[in-house]
Parts: C-alpha cells; structure tokens; sequence
C-alpha cells in the first residue's frame, strides 16, 4: 500500500515507495485516506498531514525556502534592534541617576523614551485601525470579531493557552505554514485571525489593574509638573512629555493584550514582528528605568536629609560614599510632590505591568505567521463557575485575610501615629505573616497529597509557564536569602524583630518551594472519572491557599517595603546597596504571589473536568 503503512512494532511509517515524486503530489490524497483509517484523531491525522508537507517542502520548494529565509532574516534583525534598544534602556538611565544634576543626560533619557513611546502609539494605531480590520464578504472592512467571556473555557488551561491542545479534539492545532489543511484539501490560512489559544482571563485582568495604577503614577507626575514650577525647574521639558506618552502607551497597551490576546497575524508578517519586537523593548527599557529611577531618588533624599555616613559591611566603621556636587539635583528639587510620596505605592505597578505585559507580548509574537485550527463552537462547552467543595477553604482563608489585615492596619497606625508602640506593631506584623507562611505550607502539602488522585498528563507546551514561574521563585528566594544573610549577620545583637525577620525569611523560602512544586504539579493534574468529578478532592485546600496568596500579593504590594525599611538591613549592607536589592528583588516578590494566585485559580477551575 502507498502512503501510510503500519509497522510490525504497531508503529505508523511512510512508504518509501509513494514518494517516487519528488513533491509527492500524486499521492496526497491517498496519503490523507490513510490517515483518516488508521487514526481516529482528526488532529492527529493533520499533525501527521504536517510532517508529510514538511517531508515535501524538503524537495524543490523554493517558494517556501524564500518565505524561510525572510522570516529567519527578519527575526534576527528583529533581535539585534531589540539588543541596542535594550542597551540604550540600561546605560542612559543608570547615567542619568549618577548624574542629577546634568541636563544634558536628562536629554538623552527622556528623548529615548519619547521615541520609543512615540513608535509604540502609531504602532498601535496601526495595528488597531487598519492590520486588524478585514474585510468581509461584501468586501467591506469590518473589524475583527472576538468574544471575551468570564466564564472558563475547556480549551485553555495554562497561563497563557499553550496547553492541551494535543489531547483534545476540540482544541486549537498551530502549523507554521501559510495554508492550513481542511477536510483533505489545501486552503489558504487566513490573514488575520482570532484563533490562537487564549491569555488566561485573571492575568489579563492584572494587565488592566497594574496599568491604572501606573496610569496614575504618571498623571500625578504631569499634574506635578503644569502645577508646580518647582518641578518644572528640576527636570527638563521632555519630561512631561515622556510621562504623557507613557500613560497613553501602558493605556492602549492594556487595551491591546485585553481584546487581541488570541489574535494570529498572517500578514505585514515582518513589520508586525518588527512592531512586536519595538513593544517588548519598551516594556524591558520601562522596567530598567523605573528601577533606577527610584533607587537614585531614595538615596539623593537620603543625602539631603543629612545621613551621609552610611554603614560598610563587615565592620563597624562609617565611610562617606563620595557624591560631589555634580551628582546632586537642587535642594528645591527635595520638596515633596504628589508623585513622590505615593512612589512607594504605585512604583510597583509600573514594574508588575511590565511583568505581566512582556510575556503576553512574547506570546502574541510567536503566533505571527501560524495557523490555529478553532474549535467547533457546537462542542467546544464553556461551564459556569461554582463554588461546589470549596466553601470550607474560602471561609477559613477570608478568616486568614482578616487577621493578615488586621496586622497591617495595626502597624500602620502605630508606625503614623504612635511611634513608641511600633516595636509591638512589628511584632504583631512579623508573627502574623510567620504564621500565615506556616499555614500555607502545610495546606499546600496536604493539597499536593490530595491532588494524587487526579489522572497526571505531562503536556511540553507548559514550559512557558514554568519559566514564568521560575522567573518569579528566583527573585523571591534571593530576596528572601538577602534577609536572612543580613538578619544573621550581627545575630548577638537582635532584639526580638530581629529574630521574627529571620523566621519569616526562612518560612518564606520553604513555603514558595513547597507550593511552587504543588503548582507545577497541579496544572497538569485532571479528573478522568464522574467520581473524581464530583468529589473534587483537595478543591477546599486549593480554595484556602488562592485567597491566602491573595492576601499575601496585598501585604507584599501595601507594606513589605515600609517594613522591611529597618535599621538592620541598612546597617548590614548600608542604605544604597540595601535600596538597590529592594527595588530590584520585592516587585518580584509581589509578581510571585500575583502569578501563584492565577495559577491557583486555573487549578480550581481546570483540574476537575473531564
């Protein structure tokens, strides 16, 4: 027989005697039949249909080695702009913090941003009122349909919809060709389409939720600058600019990842790639700059107000760090504005949105020139959500909440308006948090337990998310191995916060490995029987640890760096190192808990369906 043959080892095999024909062409359909016989599986019969017209492109197709070559070229030039656009993100503003009082460096940053701002809007605008409108039928232009729903869809389960798109019939087959395979026949993919897998629903919710907090970041700034002349004397024209810019660019961002997150472009392929590429780079530059920014913000008002001596590590003697004239803005420029004093808060947004933003970005890139076969909306079944099994573990995490809450508003107060009861307030602090890790410890051990139960599929696809993952336990860990260095350092020494910092620290590390392993695990954990179904083992656990997770994103965003403020890191490692490491490692402490809370969710909701 020609086409398909079947092994003795049971395994399917092409006959090398059909591919007498270079291209093979005389035997597709032959070749298709025998798919369709021997395999039941529509979609495993087109990925084999795939390897076939990969088999054939080997042979004198010089059309698609052109189309090959273009999108390697393309890719690679897309890569190095990326690299030199990085590098401008990294060595202007890193000069520009060493040098304040320079407003020739000023320039150089905000000029930059106004380009890369600037691009990214007509970027948009582009992609918005002209790539993403196709015509219809009629040849009128009408805007690409998409539906966006809050109920959860059996088609996706990971955090950015790469998932089991292998396993289940009804679910989405991505090819790199520009024709996709339909009933046998050979049709051209669509240019524009709404087909890839779709970007988790919470994490595009926290997309929207971090850009309005750095949306208003930047319009205090504004508002600063038209209100007060003293600001407007500290920085140079472009500023305002630049700052304007940046809240259309994080607005139409948000708005773009929210509604085309399932878009597959298949036209414009270089310019659209180039245009990815461009928004990446911003988000990346955004980030560096943020960070530098409010690290030499924090140290130049700590020179100001008089703590020149800072503290060396390893011994117990001050040194002057050398900061001449040049390095410092004008003492007006220390007046406090609206921006600066809510910077603690919202400067975390601006990081927690590029966090969430690059990666989603990153997803929509690598669809450009792909084809998705959707699923058939007469099967593909959505279910509304339920709290069936979960209401044990959502009332004992709200009661977990309130008390983690309670701590907070505690040390708040205490910290504004009684300063002699803050050592208590810490310690109240301190041994809430220690006992919330404690907890959640042991109930994501129990939930890994429990979870057992469910049928265990391993999908490669997911490794996406892992390295999300990964991203984020990376700088929590380290954040977490800073404390502990610094808390033992002058051990004999401590008071009791001292001692609670240590703990907790520790506490920290175990309970993000524990529940991190419970996470990978979990996403690849699905019922495979109506027992397991309606059982839902471990669903309460699950619950219990979502709202905790919750509750902990809301105390690392609100009070781990006014906390963490405390004279035995500074004194350990002195004031600038020790603001560099915080504004470096914690807005990857608040991304872990954020990103271990939308796990969670798609585990609640995934993990109990056939």
């Amino acid at each position: 027989m020609k086409g398909l043959m079947r092994s003795n080892s049971g395994k399917f095999v092409v006959n090398d005697s059909s591919m007498t024909d270079k291209k093979g062409r005389p035997f597709r359909e032959k070749f298709l039949k025998d798919c369709k016989q021997y395999l039941s599986d529509e979609d495993m019969a087109q990925r084999v249909q795939m390897h076939y017209d990969a088999f054939e492109g080997t042979n004198e197709a010089p059309e698609r080695v052109a189309s090959t070559y273009r999108s390697s070229l393309t890719q690679t030039l897309c890569n190095i702009y990326k690299l030199v656009i990085m590098s401008l993100g990294v060595v202007l503003p890193v000069t520009e913090g060493l040098t304040k009082n320079d407003e020739q460096y000023q320039y150089y940053v905000e000029g930059l941003f106004c380009y890369l701002y600037a691009v990214t809007l007509g970027i948009f605008i582009y992609l918005h009122f002209y790539l993403l409108r196709q015509k219809d039928d009629n040849g009128e232009l009408s805007e690409l349909k998409h539906r966006s729903s809050v109920r959860f869809s059996d088609t996706s389960r990971d955090m950015y919809g790469s998932h089991s798109h292998m396993t289940n019939s009804n679910s989405t087959v991505a090819t790199s060709s520009e024709n996709c395979i339909e009933d046998g026949k050979e049709k051209k993919a669509p240019k524009i389409a709404n087909s890839a897998p779709p970007i988790n629903f919470y994490l595009r919710w926290g997309a929207v939720a971090y850009g309005v907090g750095s949306m208003v970041h930047s319009g205090f700034r504004v508002a600063d600058y038209i209100q007060s002349a003293t600001v407007a004397d500290c920085h140079v024209p472009l500023y305002i600019v630049t700052n304007a810019l940046q809240l259309i660019f994080v607005f139409l961002q948000s708005f773009f990842i929210f509604k085309c997150h399932k878009v597959v472009i298949n036209k414009h392929k270089a310019f659209v790639r180039f245009a990815l590429t461009h928004t990446l780079s911003t988000n990346v530059c955004l980030l560096i700059k943020t960070l530098v920014e409010e690290t030499a913000w924090d140290y130049f008002m700590h020179q100001h107000v008089g703590n020149d001596m800072l503290t060396t590590t390893g011994d117990d003697k001050n040194v002057s760090l050398a900061t001449t004239e040049a390095m410092q803005p004008p003492i007006n420029c220390f007046l406090p504005t609206l921006a600066d004093e809510s910077a603690p808060y919202l400067f975390p947004c601006t990081i927690q949105f590029c966090f969430v933003a690059s990666p989603a970005i990153w997803k929509i890139f690598n669809n450009i020139g792909t084809h998705h076969t959707a699923p058939d909306k007469s099967e593909s079944h959505q279910t509304t959500v339920n709290c069936q099994k979960a209401h044990k573990g959502l009332f004992l995490g709200v009661l977990m909440g309130v008390i983690a809450l309670i701590a907070i508003s505690t040390y708040f107060v205490s910290s504004t308006l009684f300063a002699k009861n803050l050592q208590t307030a810490l310690h109240i602090y301190y041994s809430t948090n220690l006992a919330l890790l404690l907890i959640t410890s042991i109930a994501a051990s129990a939930a890994f337990v429990k979870l057992q139960q469910l049928d265990f599929q391993n999908f490669p696809e997911s490794c996406f998310d892992s390295t999300i993952m990964q991203f984020a336990v990376f700088g929590t860990i380290a954040y977490s191995v800073f404390t502990i260095i610094a808390s033992s350092g002058d051990f004999d020494n401590h008071d009791l916060v001292g001692y609670l910092s240590l703990g907790l620290a520790c506490f920290n590390i175990i309970q993000v490995i524990i529940q991190t392993i419970f996470i990978c695990d979990g996403l690849n954990r699905h019922a495979t029987s109506e027992k397991s179904v309606n059982s839902k083992p471990g669903r309460a656990v699950v619950t219990f640890l979502l709202v905790c997770n919750l509750v902990l994103w809301i105390v690392s965003t609100f009070s781990v760096e006014k906390v963490e403020n405390n004279d035995i890191f500074e004194r350990f490692y002195g004031f600038l190192p020790w603001k560099i490491i915080v504004h470096m490692f914690l807005p990857m402490v608040i991304f872990y808990r954020f990103y271990a809370t939308v796990c969670l969710s798609q585990i609640w909701s995934q993990a109990y369906k056939l």
